[in-house]
């Protein structure tokens, strides 16, 4: 499977965010590696040359989208919204976050760029510990903003963190932080990024469903397997959960196929969930 891939101003955000948000980054995942329907509908997406400021064009081919995706390269974002047809590098890009490196104080969201004593390069500077705030990218990196809104210090390993977030590297299960994919099977958890195994049943960390069958097909195979004909559903069989059925969705590549979606259990799954 060729995906294709054409960004840039990737912008990093803290390892707090990530942490809180990884289930919503794998779904994420999901959806780019693999897919919709496998009917005709499926759009073509392929990297390509454009005119200087677009980034993406499209044409329609029997009842479907064909796109030509470009990089911006004038330091703007893709405006996606503003024709169905052409996109332009129109959009300014958001500002950087406390703790990204920073030139000038317009590269800030917050409009300051200091260079610390000692250091080589300027960074975006964020609120102090105990100063007033309304989200978390309001204070410097180490630091939340609480529901008192005012900037605090971020909570360690087994602390608890019911009032509190959780520092990089830990995840909030149930009232305290404990490290990211550090508890064993059949220990309790709320949280799958809290399991050995990124899986939970009935509140246990639990072995990852192992995948059987996909329409016939071996499941632990590398790479996907791609919807025929008129097939619209895959079904397969999990040993904690049963048997499951999910719909073909399309890959975002240059092939107009659609393909079942990888899970739990799965070997591409799995390369890139675990360690």
């Amino acid at each position: 499977m060729n995906i294709k891939i054409c960004y840039k101003n990737d912008i990093r955000r803290s390892s707090i965010e990530i942490v809180l948000n990884m289930e919503k980054i794998f779904l994420i995942f999901l959806v780019t590696f693999v897919y919709s329907n496998p009917n005709p509908t499926c759009s073509k997406y392929e990297c390509g040359e454009l005119e200087t400021d677009e980034c993406y064009r499209a044409t329609i081919d029997n009842g479907r989208f064909n796109y030509t995706l470009q990089t911006c390269s004038n330091d703007k974002l893709c405006d996606f919204d503003s024709d169905v047809y052409h996109g332009k590098c129109s959009k300014d890009p958001p500002g950087r976050l406390p703790g990204e490196f920073c030139t000038d104080t317009k590269d800030c969201l917050n409009g300051k760029c200091e260079q610390k004593d000692g250091a080589r390069d300027k960074m975006c500077k964020g609120l102090d510990e105990g100063k007033n705030c309304t989200l978390d990218e309001d204070c410097d990196p180490g630091l939340f903003c609480s529901k008192e809104e005012k900037c605090k210090s971020v909570v360690g390993d087994g602390k608890s963190c019911t009032e509190a977030k959780c520092g990089p590297g830990l995840v909030c299960d149930g009232e305290n932080c404990v490290n990211i994919l550090s508890k064993k099977i059949n220990h309790s958890s709320s949280v799958p990024a809290a399991c050995e195994t990124f899986y939970v049943f009935n509140k246990t960390c639990k072995e990852g469903p192992t995948l059987t069958k996909k329409n016939g097909e071996e499941a632990n195979e590398k790479g996907p397997i791609e919807c025929h004909g008129t097939r619209t559903n895959c079904s397969y069989h999990v040993t904690n959960d049963g048997d499951i059925e999910s719909e073909c969705v399309c890959g975002m590549n240059g092939k107009n196929k659609s393909y079942c979606n990888p899970g739990i259990g799965e070997i591409d799954f799995d390369d890139v969930i675990l360690p």
